[in-house]
């Protein structure tokens, strides 16, 4: 009777162990399967530039590849994403232009050359895109690489990028030889002489 309570004690142990292991088992596999991924919060800007006569937008241009002159239109695009897996809201978005460029059309509010505007929400992966367009300057037109720079903030969160491009030297009418206009002078001034003389030979 003894030996048969402790096969029976052993039985009910084994069915307690199994249970119990199936039951931690299966609450780390869904545990697992249901985990909620770490909150990341991410902000990112992206700045392009572009000539009007391009058909897309880079972040920096060769001045090989295209040279901005006086009064030429150049287009900026800002791009603001949100790359984290929560939302992300109250971005301020700010972009600094050189003194060289006169604006045409921005978003936000203009203080000196620097444009201010606000984004409400940003939810996971979506993204606003922004266009300022200018024109260069014929009364201030620096020479060279030119560096213009968009931040967006919000929070703890914050990122910079830049755009690159060129302004060359206004193009100058070619007004001709000086030695040209001299030779010109003398010759005018010789076959006048001449005419003169030939008058006072023939008497009139």
């Amino acid at each position: 009777m003894a030996k048969g309570y402790r096969v029976l004690i052993l039985l009910l142990s084994g069915l307690i162990a199994g249970t119990l292991g199936y039951i931690f088992s299966t609450k780390a596999a869904l545990a697992q399967y249901y985990a909620i991924s770490p909150q990341n919060a991410s902000l990112m800007v992206e700045k392009k530039v572009r000539s009007l006569s391009m058909d897309q937008y880079y972040h920096n241009i060769a001045a090989s590849t295209y040279t901005f002159q006086e009064d030429s239109l150049i287009e900026f695009q800002i791009l603001v994403k949100n790359n984290g897996n929560v939302d992300v809201n109250n971005i301020n978005v700010r972009d600094f232009l050189p003194h060289h460029l006169s604006l045409l059309f921005y978003p936000g509010s203009l203080n000196g050359q620097e444009i201010d505007w606000n984004i409400d929400h940003l939810s996971p992966n979506e993204s606003k895109v922004f266009v300022i367009r200018a024109k260069v300057k014929i009364d201030a037109n620096p020479i060279g690489k030119q560096i213009n720079k968009a931040t967006a903030t919000s929070n703890n969160l914050s990122d910079t990028d830049t755009a690159t491009y060129y302004i060359g030297k206004p193009t100058v009418p070619v007004t001709g030889d000086d030695s040209l206009l001299i030779k010109s002078v003398v010759m005018i001034t010789f076959i006048g002489s001449g005419v003169t003389l030939r008058k006072l030979a023939r008497g009139y």
